[in-house]
């Protein structure tokens, strides 16, 4: 019994295996993807680890480990410049920014909410 059993389970294995590949086939062939160079425009190393970044209008609020939260001018991206920075106590590692607020998630010192408003010179709240 458990052999049919053992059996059938390889098959339907089987058949699932290869309607994936017939599904990825003509999903391929459906959507044609030509292949694309990426190139880089602009760079800013950060003093920390950048591990998040938003970006909103033209400003770049990054998550930079253990120096806190960086404000970067994107709006030319060939040539981004730092506007203001605030050091957090823990590593900022995630960040959302809504209206003039960033929300950082700081590791063991948990959120912080730093006022952005003015990005030259965040505050902390």
């Amino acid at each position: 019994m458990l052999h049919g059993v053992a059996d059938s389970l390889r098959r339907a294995d089987s058949v699932g295996r290869l309607l994936t590949t017939a599904i990825l086939l003509a999903a391929l062939a459906f959507f044609p993807f030509a292949a694309v160079a990426l190139i880089t425009v602009g760079t800013l190393d950060t003093p920390g680890s950048a591990s998040d970044v938003e970006v909103v209008g033209g400003l770049a609020y990054v998550a930079d480990g253990s120096s806190g939260l960086r404000v970067i001018d994107v709006s030319n991206p060939a040539a981004p410049v730092e506007l203001g920075a605030l050091d957090t106590p823990g590593s900022a590692f995630d960040v959302e920014v809504v209206g003039g607020l960033a929300y950082v998630a700081d590791t063991s010192s948990g959120l912080r909410i730093i006022d952005v408003s003015n990005p030259a010179a965040p505050v902390e709240l």
